[in-house]
């Protein structure tokens, strides 16, 4: 059930969106500082507080603007580990190309951190375009595995930038150098970033009201401050540092212009914008998964154009106040959640709580040590870590997985998407998980679409005939393929059509019946092809029918555009394979005049339970067989009928119909032709008709009666345990014929 904005359902959490939105801006607080430093780490200590407001302004301005125009009740926005990396990427390519070739060393840093909000906003320009282009559908088709590798390598990433603060020594170029620094290591230091994590990671053994990232700084601050009340500040790192008052004000757009000479240099440009592309993707990615699991929480549909489009428009309004970069966030939107938060209010409450909180406790924050915050984000980026890619390692251990395509695919995407982004960095990744996503996405199409073949020993028609005629038809069977297709089918997939089609006919198949019946999408490439095999193996002497066409849709469509219809011969065209497998047996038997019927009726002597009884007792059973016509479309008998008669055909074609109570119709599950019997369960067990039996054309029959029956037991022992045993047979080959039909089900 939906529910209306700013209302809240019933929930265990209770509260409200005030709540909510409180809850989630408490939490989010971490994310803030840890990802603002994340942001300017390139630039150096004396930039810390700076990128601590970055985090901060991207919460209130991106979060408030991604509520309020946002198409996700409940939803949160706020600063994201990967786009605080791609601002640090972008901020150190900028230092060292130094592309306006700035002299001083403070004003190329400070036109660095400007060209990191440049490309935030053109980050988020890329994302309003995704959302006016209704784009949000197509970032879904990157595959999960280059998603593994991001989430994996930037976990990576953020722990070896941490451990410099965390063990409090001043930051290397690699985490190699630490061995060489081993001797800087400050144990007091690294005593409160452990103690921060062991609080965070253990938190929810002793409540769940606070967020274990709060409690892990709570633990973490007053270890750190009374350390150094006991006089050993001079063993502990650096807290953040002051925090100068300002009134935000969106000066970066006088300063974006003022960079715009600098993406004339050869090679800047294409950074620039293939780092706001990555930005837009990223950040389009964790919106859209958070959509999805907020939609789940509140039961409110969401509209994902919209959200791109708030999302970029908040990104683009926080990169002129000197925010970074954000997204949802799925944690701080489960906080609010749980607290109440159920409509856009709770999103836009949260971006002003944190507002408040920054404004009013700068002083705290600046106390704030890095040593805590390095214990956070080394706690997130464990948790960052893909679970699903260690399952995947284990599954690969496993000696019965080894031989697995797939598995080994998805590993390798995952490696590589995972190395480059350690190794290259966050931009580049994008651009080789992108192409990945499309590389895998085109392989798959091209996957043969070719769900089966069967030939007609195993495929038969529910019709049911003599004995000799199904025998015949079993033993021709190889002349007939039923080739069943599946999924979308493109052009690159069609190759896969043509092959098994010549494949079949080489192999002696006169009659190819193509099933439709599970073909999702087909474009009209796929069905010119198709045409043409049409025609080209009519040219060979066969056929080609196909099922599951004639109701109208896309497939259809497509292939009425194709000219497949203008290419089958008239009638080639049924409603399901059943109807299309019976045209092409009767014509198979049509050409032999043995196993035609003439229109005369057949002898009741010629029915295969008949075989074997003497003269005298064929003529006292045809004595009391009483002859019935129905004209088409009437009932032999209806489902439920209490009558015990067994009936032989002996002209004309009766179909079997259950009726389908939840559908309100009947359908037809088999057809009996000259030569067989019917009904011959009632006589047997005396229960209640189980289906209708209905005349599909003209029908003549014999009918037996279980009084005339028992008279022919009587009189006629010996001859009706010879009917008996013919009757068993029959019923046996039929059993055999449904066990087959199950199996065929179950595998499906």
């Amino acid at each position: 059930m939906s529910v209306p904005v700013g209302q809240a359902n019933d929930s265990p959490g209770g509260g409200s969106d005030f709540a909510g939105g409180v809850a989630s801006a408490v939490i989010s607080l971490p994310a803030c500082m840890a990802y603002g430093i994340i942001a300017v780490a390139p630039l150096g200590t004396n930039f810390v507080s700076a990128g601590i407001s970055a985090g901060f302004y991207c919460a209130i301005f991106g979060g408030l603007i991604a509520a309020l125009l946002g198409g996700t009740p409940g939803m949160i926005t706020g600063p994201k580990a990967p786009l605080a990396l791609i601002f640090s990427s972008v901020v150190g390519f900028f230092v060292a190309t130094n592309p306006l070739q700035i002299v001083g060393e403070a004003e190329l840093q400070v036109s660095a951190m400007l060209c990191g909000f440049m490309v935030m906003f053109l980050g988020g320009l890329f994302q309003v375009a995704f959302g006016l282009l209704r784009l949000g559908s197509l970032i879904k088709f990157i595959s999960y595995p280059v998603i593994a590798g991001f989430m994996n390598g930037t976990a990576v990433l953020i722990a070896q930038s941490q451990v410099w603060s965390f063990l409090g020594i001043p930051r290397g170029a690699s985490v190699l150098e630490l061995g060489d620094k081993f001797f800087d290591i400050q144990p007091l230091t690294a005593l409160v970033g452990l103690i921060t994590i062991l609080v965070m990671w253990n938190s929810a053994k002793w409540t769940r009201k606070i967020h274990g990232s709060i409690l892990g700084l709570l633990a973490g601050f007053a270890v750190y401050h009374a350390l150094d009340q006991m006089g050993l500040g001079h063993r502990l790192g650096a807290t953040i540092g002051k925090i100068p008052f300002e009134i935000p004000s969106p000066s970066n757009v006088i300063g974006f212009v003022a960079l715009i000479p600098s993406v004339s240099v050869p090679g800047f440009l294409q950074y620039v914008v293939m780092a706001a592309f990555s930005i837009a993707v990223l950040g389009s990615i964790d919106s859209l998964l958070t959509s999805i699991y907020c939609q789940s929480q509140t039961n409110q549909r969401t509209n994902t154009g919209r959200e791109l489009l708030a999302q970029g428009m908040g990104n683009m309004l926080a990169a002129c106040f000197g925010g970074t970069a954000g997204a949802g966030s799925i944690g701080a939107s489960a906080v609010s959640f749980q607290a109440g938060g159920r409509s856009r209010r709770a999103g836009a409450i949260c971006g002003l709580t944190v507002l408040v909180v920054f404004f009013a406790f700068s002083g705290v924050v600046s106390m704030i040590p890095r040593a805590v915050l390095s214990g956070i984000l080394l706690v997130i980026s464990v948790k960052l870590f893909d679970s699903w890619s260690t399952k995947l390692f284990r599954m690969l251990l496993q000696r019965s997985n080894r031989q697995r395509a797939e598995l080994w695919q998805n590993t390798l995407v995952i490696m590589v998407v995972m190395l480059v982004t350690i190794l290259k960095g966050l931009i580049i990744a994008v651009g080789i998980g992108v192409a990945l996503s499309i590389v895998m996405f085109v392989f798959a199409m091209s996957k043969s679409v070719v769900r089966r073949v069967q030939d007609g020993t195993v495929a038969r028609s529910h019709k049911q005939r003599d004995g000799k005629r199904m025998e015949w038809l079993r033993e021709n069977g190889m002349r007939i393929a039923v080739i069943e297709l599946e999924g979308a089918i493109f052009f690159g997939a069609t190759d896969h059509i043509s092959n098994t089609i010549e494949s079949v006919a080489d192999d002696g198949a006169d009659y190819i019946v193509l099933d439709f019946k599970r073909v999702k999408e087909l474009d009209i490439s796929s069905a010119r092809i198709i045409m043409q095999n049409v025609l080209r193996i009519r040219n060979l002497g066969k056929t080609i029918v196909v099922s599951y066409l004639l109701a109208q849709g896309p497939i259809r469509q497509a292939f009425e555009d194709g000219g497949l219809f203008d290419a089958l011969e008239e009638g080639l065209c049924f409603d399901d394979t059943d109807a299309a497998l019976e045209y092409v047996e009767e014509e198979m038997l049509a050409v032999h005049p043995e196993l035609s019927w003439e229109q005369t009726e057949l002898a009741i002597e010629d029915f295969e339970v008949m075989q074997g009884l003497a003269a005298d007792d064929l003529v006292a059973l045809r004595g009391v067989l009483e002859r019935k016509t129905f004209g088409k479309g009437d009932f032999v008998f209806h489902q439920g009928d209490t009558d015990r008669e067994m009936y032989f055909l002996v002209k004309g074609l009766a179909d079997i119909r259950i009726g389908l109570e939840n559908a309100g119709r009947t359908k037809r599950v088999q057809s009996f032709a000259v030569g067989t019997i019917f009904g011959e369960m009632a006589l047997l067990d005396g229960a209640p008709r189980s289906a209708n039996v209905v005349a599909a054309e003209m029908l003549t029959c014999y009918s037996l009666s279980l009084r005339d029956f028992e008279r022919l037991q009587v009189k006629h022992p010996q001859s009706a345990i010879v009917f008996m045993r013919n009757l068993s047979r029959i019923l046996a080959g039929r059993l055999r014929v449904a066990n087959l039909m199950v199996r065929e089900l179950e595998e499906q």
